[in-house]
């Protein structure tokens, strides 16, 4: 089953990395922002793996911004560098899960091997190179 998430206010770090888990970002225009890290505070720097996985979830370039500089991303830029697919408000989440079928896309045949496969590079990572680092992050 696919999955969104709709970004209302702030989705910083972890929250950040949260979104870049669903299959589809919808981010309100008023009032939120997507970022790696806020500021450029030395201790919280995001580790290799956290930079690795955002890295195979997008296009560096898109997103190389928001990691050097610390900038949040409002949903225009965002929907510009494609890390969210729309910018909207829930019932504009909605109208895309009826406009993309989305409620039926996990029955179609092949759904979750082509899912597996545009989420490849993000499992590998995850199952191996950083394994040991990622299972002793605190959160």
């Amino acid at each position: 089953m696919p999955t969104i998430t709709l970004i209302s206010g702030q989705a910083i770090g972890h929250g950040f990395l949260l979104a870049l888990c669903h299959d589809f970002r919808i981010q309100n225009s008023r009032g939120s922002s997507l970022c790696i890290q806020e500021g450029r505070p030395a201790t919280a720097f995001p580790s290799k793996w956290m930079i690795d996985f955002v890295n195979a979830k997008l296009l560096a370039p898109n997103i190389a911004r928001s990691f050097i500089a610390g900038k949040s991303l409002r949903a225009r830029d965002a929907v510009r560098s494609g890390l969210v697919d729309k910018t909207g408000s829930f019932k504009d989440a909605l109208r895309f899960v009826e406009k993309e079928r989305l409620l039926d896309a996990g029955t179609k045949y092949g759904y979750c091997t082509e899912k597996e496969l545009r989420n490849r590079n993000a499992i590998t990572l995850l199952d191996s190179r950083h394994g040991r680092e990622i299972k002793s992050h605190r959160l």
